[in-house]
């Protein structure tokens, strides 16, 4: 026989707590009766005793008797209802305890079920990402380097670690809390990944800091370190300008010069100071003295109202009143006393120091 369900019991005692407050209602009406007609014969007893000493007593004393039998009897009654709603309540404690269980642990259960689906259909996708890290190692020979990978010290082989790139990439491309990250740099740059920092320049000999350091999709990130360059030194040979045979060395991208830095003319309004290499090395900038600072440094400068930029109107008015103060210090024969407050740190607006440490953790 199936079992009663959860609703099904716990219905089913509700019902009989429903009953047993209905028939106590009935019982605790019924004494209030009771207890009016023992008053009652009770008090004919008494008339009589008083009007009438020799009268026969037997027939109020019945009554007295049977009226307290009743009310005996009520009480019984009373007493099993108590003991009976007290059982009732604790049942239906226990099954709707039992119930919030069975519902905590199926919703468990069913997350649980959908997690495991979901590996699986991971585990499915991850045979096929190995299958295509087959096919893709495969198609390289052992003898073609298609690109100049730094020596990580693993004594993996480049295809290995090529592989590894793109597919470092392809995951962090699409689930970035994969990877750790560090307190400098922004955007992809403060990703660890499986086998580089997310940035090419970081394991590609000719690759900049400056590129773009957003992790890629795996179709970009091959194109980038592989088949962009096959496919460009399969041109140069097409045309004669690079040999047929494929030797085994790397296939060289031409190293983007850095710009240069753009300067601006600035009006400091308080002396302050700023990094200018990434080795410790500081500037100072003196107020109401002209000057031109690299443009990240007088944006960082203006952002925090120690500086205007020359060719604003702010600038502007600024310079000509400082031309205006110091004539007159002049014509009064005082001396021009420079600013001797402390100088506010900009930091390092122009991140050398960012760039420091990505060169040296690469080298």
């Amino acid at each position: 026989m199936k079992p009663a369900s959860r609703k099904t019991t716990t219905q089913s005692i509700e019902a009989e707590l429903s009953n047993l407050a209905s028939r106590r209602q009935t019982l605790e009406a019924r004494k209030v009766d009771a207890l009016a007609k023992l008053d009652a014969a009770k008090s004919a007893r008494r008339n009589v005793l008083a009007g009438d000493p020799s009268a026969d007593l037997s027939r109020l004393n019945g009554d007295v008797r049977d009226v307290e039998d009743d009310i005996e009897t009520l009480d019984s009654v009373l007493s099993d209802l108590t003991a009976q709603t007290e059982d009732a309540e604790a049942r239906l404690a226990e099954a709707n305890d039992k119930g919030e269980r069975a519902v905590a642990a199926k919703t468990l259960q069913d997350i649980a079920s959908t997690f495991d689906a979901g590996a699986a259909e991971l585990e499915k996708a991850m045979s096929e990402v190995s299958k295509a890290l087959a096919k893709m190692g495969a198609a390289l020979p052992e003898t073609l380097r298609a690109v100049d990978l730094r020596s990580d010290g693993s004594g993996r082989n480049d295809k290995d670690r090529l592989l590894g790139i793109i597919l470092a990439d392809a995951v962090c491309s699409i689930f970035p809390a994969a990877f750790k990250s560090r307190p400098w740099g922004a955007g992809g740059a403060s990703i660890i990944g499986m086998d580089r920092n997310f940035s090419l320049s970081g394991q590609v000999w000719e690759w900049t800091d400056h590129v773009d350091n957003d992790p890629l999709e795996a179709t970009a990130a091959a194109r980038a370190l592989v088949t962009d360059r096959l496919r460009g030194r399969a041109d140069a040979i097409l045309e004669g300008t690079a040999p047929a045979d494929l030797i085994d060395e790397p296939i060289v991208e031409t190293k983007p010069a850095k710009p240069p830095m753009q300067k601006v003319a600035i009006l400091p309004i308080s002396n302050f100071s700023f990094a200018a290499d990434g080795y410790g090395r500081s500037e100072f900038a003196y107020s109401f003295t002209t000057t031109s600072v690299p443009e990240p440094v007088a944006k960082a400068a203006v952002r925090a109202g120690v500086a205007y930029l020359m060719e604003s109107e702010e600038g502007q008015s600024a310079y000509q009143e400082e031309l205006v103060r110091r004539a007159r210090i002049r014509s009064s024969g005082n001396m021009i006393v420079p600013d001797q407050r402390e100088a506010f740190n900009l930091g390092d607006p122009c991140g050398f120091r960012v760039e420091a440490a990505i060169a040296e953790a690469a080298a």
